[in-house]
């Protein structure tokens, strides 16, 4: 099911977002995230508990509400460390 990325739309007009990390393995945390207001949610993988196949879970919690998963996630390239990368998912 395709969204409207409502986060990248506020950037790209200067508007101010609110984000938050979502520190918690917990899908209930995911589905309150919106109901607060929050425009993002920062799910990281590389310092938390949170691994692939949690996130895919956090990321289902929130499909239907405007606020977008943002990944912090660890790469490495070519034998090269690059960390952490900050990817905001793909939208209008």
């Amino acid at each position: 099911m395709y969204r409207k990325n409502a986060l990248k739309k506020k950037l790209l007009a200067g508007a101010p977002v609110l984000s938050s990390w979502l520190r918690l393995a917990s899908p209930v945390a995911a589905e309150i995230m919106p109901l607060v207001g929050y425009d993002g949610a920062v799910i990281d993988l590389e310092h938390g508990p949170v691994d692939y196949f949690c996130s895919t879970t956090l990321m289902r919690a929130m499909p239907a509400t405007p606020t977008t998963p943002i990944y912090v996630f660890h790469v490495t390239i070519q034998s090269r460390s690059y960390a952490p990368t900050i990817q905001v998912s793909k939208g209008a």
